[in-house]
Formats: C-alpha cells, sequence, structure tokens
C-alpha cells in the first residue's frame, strides 16, 4: 500500500534550507592526530603540506600526489581536512563518482573517523 501525503498537512511549514548553516572545527585537541595522518599519507604515496588557501581548507592532487591543507585552519580543522583528503587519496575521486557523490562519501569517512578518534565534526559535517 502506498502512502499518500498531503500537501494539505504541510501548509504553512517552511521548508528546511537547502544550504543549512553549519559551524567550522575549532580547537586543538587532537593535534596529535596530524603526525600519524601525515604518515598514513606517506605510506600512500602522497605528501602532505600546509600553504595559505584562501577559504578553501584543502585539496587532494591524485596526479602530484599530494594533499595540501591550508594553515589558518586550527589544529583540529586541519585533522579533519586532512582526513576528508584521504579518503580521496584513497580513490574516491570525481572520476567514479560524481562530484557530489565523492564528497558525500569523504564527508562521511571524516565524520566517522573523526568521531572515532574523540573529535566531534557534526556541526560542519552533517549540514
Amino acid at each position: 500500500m502506498a502512502l499518500r501525503v498531503s500537501a494539505r498537512l504541510f501548509a504553512g511549514v517552511e521548508p528546511a534550507p537547502l544550504d543549512p548553516p553549519g559551524q567550522p572545527v575549532t580547537g586543538d585537541s587532537h593535534e596529535q592526530l596530524l603526525a600519524p595522518l601525515e604518515a598514513h599519507a606517506a605510506s600512500l604515496g602522497f605528501t602532505v603540506s600546509y600553504e595559505p588557501l584562501d577559504g578553501r581548507a584543502g585539496y587532494c592532487s591524485a596526479r602530484e600526489t599530494r594533499i595540501v591543507i591550508d594553515t589558518a585552519l586550527p589544529a583540529n580543522g586541519k585533522v579533519t581536512t586532512l582526513v576528508h583528503e584521504l579518503a580521496h587519496a584513497h580513490g574516491i575521486d570525481y572520476k567514479r563518482f560524481s562530484r557530489a557523490e565523492a564528497e558525500l562519501i569523504v564527508e562521511s569517512v571524516a565524520c566517522i573517523v573523526c568521531a572515532g578518534a574523540g573529535l566531534d565534526t557534526s556541526s560542519e559535517s552533517v549540514p
């Protein structure tokens, strides 16, 4: 039996915004994870560098086998971004997946991995 929902039930209800607000990850409580994450990148053949990126958190270049993280991020933001970019380094790219699919996968990985390490990134990942 198909469920039918009447439009009347939602009359006067504002839809959720398509781009809900998020909050950046702050603090330095997990800074000690950067070195092991950098070592993991090296084990994949990637270098990690920290450079000013003017508003972009980071990127992964498979062609250059390098990951770049914005120097302006706090340590916990660097951890979260590095985990995100490492997921790209593991092959979640825009060739096999659409950009939206790849970003959903790698952000899910970052949220789960960071939560496992005790770093709550849901304020940035979930929205």
